[in-house]
């Protein structure tokens, strides 16, 4: 019983830690890490939000409740590790298009700790706006406007800052 008691506490001390953002579940490093930025930009305009939440959400005058917005587009460049056994893995973000960014456009460049030698990694180059709607309490869903990715081998070296520019060839679309 007091076994039992254990593994329940320590369920709810990681998933708390979890919740609270102090989880880290990052793909794993190594001794020797790497720094990979991704330079990304985009446009979008309101035909595109518009076509996208019809097609996503449905004609705005057929939803059951009449309290609905949407939020501000938001840019995010994410990346992960591709593992054994379809394992994948969030790279930590180290700053620029790794965090959220409000616009309508989107030019910079994502830093991520990545480890050193050969992996697959999966980069998205997103832009989303979130519905929102009132029906009995707030209710959300994100409407992607804009979805770009790609999966690439890549072989850091210790130490070294690789860039890759993975959405050149998408440019204007």
């Amino acid at each position: 019983m007091a076994g039992a008691v254990r593994n329940c506490l320590g369920a709810m001390v990681a998933l708390l830690l979890l919740a609270a953002g102090c989880g880290g579940f990052y793909a794993p490093l190594g001794e020797n890490p790497a720094r990979l930025e991704v330079a990304a930009q985009g446009r979008i305009d309101q035909e595109q939000i518009n076509r996208a939440v019809f097609e996503q959400v449905g004609p705005m005058q057929d939803q059951p409740t009449l309290w609905h917005w949407l939020g501000l587009p938001t840019w995010q460049v994410e990346a992960y590790m591709l593992g054994d056994a379809a394992a994948i893995w969030p790279l930590k973000p180290l700053g620029g298009l790794a965090k959220p960014q409000v616009g309508m456009d989107a030019q910079g460049v994502a830093s991520f700790a990545v480890p050193s030698g050969a992996n697959r990694y999966r980069i998205t180059f997103s832009c989303v706006v979130t519905h929102y709607w009132d029906e009995g309490g707030t209710w959300q869903e994100p409407v992607y406007v804009y979805l770009r990715q790609k999966e690439m081998n890549l072989n850091p070296a210790p130490g070294q800052v690789l860039r890759i520019s993975p959405f050149d060839s998408e440019k204007g679309k």
